[in-house]
């Protein structure tokens, strides 16, 4: 291959590089930096260079035309360390083994089979909303929904005993492998510091649990959920099933993917809606002639509005706002030359906002995904695309349309603050700050 142009690198003289930048607000610093250098400039983080990307074409290479030159990045590698070897973080033949066994369990049929249970769950947050006097807190209300259903729906489990550690002590592991993540220089986790001891215990406590669940599943695996198939699939050509320990990988990754971004995703939607009255009320009107009690899934397939609903937010703010993969081989990228072990990042958040692929991208249009005229191929990915498309996009879309029907046909939700609550950029685009909102009667 000859060798072209490289992606040009950000000038800088201190001794970390880009680290306290993009630490501090990596959005913004990408935002920034694309500004001045365009759509594709590298920075240094310590002795780590990072390529950074924002064009559909070398994007959709990487993750579609030539995905098998590129593996997951060293965030991934190092968020192994909390999530193991799970379909989130695994690579290669493991990884197609994992997710040959997995795909069985969300398939169309067995998703909407979960239809029942997504309701029941959101009739009760409905029903518990309704009597909270004060109002209730968005953000961590999604979370909890979510939770429980991800917890029945795909797990066969109720975790009332063990929300405290999840819904505590999951996000401050997360936060924490964000800083070690983009951090240059990340202290090893064997010295005792007051972080790495907090890492070490969480870590223990959550995979513990898991642990347990699967033991108790493993005594009788006769119901009808993810870990229940997982336990009893095994691999054509292998005839082997999962270990106890690839069973825990598993599930922790289910638990952080399953709840996580769809908390995130109803949350940014409901923000949205709320600082977009004539939306709204386009979305009641679509609403209006059903009651969430009587609602069937094939009502959701007729719902165009609730789903470009959905879909505007995810594209405005995408739950998962940067990727990354790192080249195995030499390669071309565009008109940019890509050598074996170049770190390539790219951004779902970022893209999504490109002006020379949308119009008016700051703006809440869901009548963009109606026509679809302004949808340019390989410029919306909030679920990723190639062969590592996440597989529960259906589920999460499914999830989202049951929430998001409840919320608006049953609940008039006011907020009582609609400004901007801020990033917290950890593996999700998490909103920096909860919002309260009153139930309007």
């Amino acid at each position: 291959m000859t060798k072209t142009n490289r992606i040009p690198l950000l000038r800088s003289y201190k001794l970390l590089g880009e680290t306290n930048e993009y630490t501090g607000d990596p959005l913004g610093f990408l935002q920034r930096n694309q500004e001045i250098h365009g759509d594709a400039f590298a920075f240094r983080l310590a002795h780590r260079v990072i390529h950074f990307v924002n064009d559909p074409a070398p994007i959709h290479h990487m993750l579609q035309a030539n995905h098998r030159n590129y593996k997951k990045s060293l965030a991934y590698r190092k968020l192994s360390l909390m999530l193991g070897n799970g379909l989130f973080t695994s690579d290669g033949d493991f990884w197609l083994r994992q997710r040959r066994l997995a795909q069985p369990a969300f398939h169309r049929e067995r998703i909407e089979g979960y239809f029942e249970i997504i309701k029941r769950h959101t009739a009760d947050f409905v029903t518990s909303a309704c009597h909270a006097q004060s109002g209730i807190m968005l953000g961590s209300e999604m979370t909890k929904l979510a939770l429980k259903i991800i917890s029945e729906a795909l797990l066969g489990l109720n975790l009332q005993n063990q929300y405290e550690i999840i819904e505590e002590k999951l996000p401050w592991l997360m936060r924490f492998m964000i800083r070690r993540i983009t951090s240059g220089l990340s202290m090893p986790l064997w010295i005792p510091t007051g972080n790495n001891r907090h890492f070490q215990l969480y870590s223990r406590e959550i995979r513990h649990m898991i642990e347990e669940m699967i033991t108790e599943k493993r005594l009788d695996p006769s119901g009808n959920d993810l870990l229940t198939e997982l336990i009893n699939m095994v691999d054509e050509e292998t005839g082997e099933g999962m270990n106890n320990e690839q069973l825990t990988d598993e599930v922790l990754t289910f638990f952080l993917a399953g709840h996580e971004t769809t908390a995130v995703a109803a949350f940014w939607t409901m923000y949205l809606l709320g600082v977009n009255p004539e939306a709204t009320a386009k979305l009641k009107a679509e609403l209006s002639g059903l009651k969430f009690s009587e609602l069937q899934l094939s009502d959701l397939r007729e719902l165009s509005y609730l789903d470009a609903v959905i879909k505007e937010s995810m594209r405005i703010y995408s739950p998962v706002w940067v990727l990354g993969r790192e080249a195995l081989a030499d390669d071309q990228i565009g008109p940019y030359h890509i050598s074996k072990g170049d770190s390539i990042i790219f951004s779902p958040y970022m893209l999504h906002r490109h002006t020379a692929y949308w119009d008016d991208p700051l703006s809440f249009k869901p009548e963009r995904f109606i026509d679809g005229t302004e949808i340019v191929k390989n410029t919306y990915f909030p679920f990723g695309n190639g062969p590592r498309l996440c597989i529960g996009k259906s589920f999460s879309l499914l999830e989202l349309k049951v929430m998001l029907f409840a919320m608006v046909n049953e609940l008039n939700l006011q907020f009582e603050d609609v400004t901007f609550p801020g990033f917290d950029c950890s593996l999700t685009l998490r909103p920096a700050e909860d919002r309260a909102v009153r139930i309007g009667r």
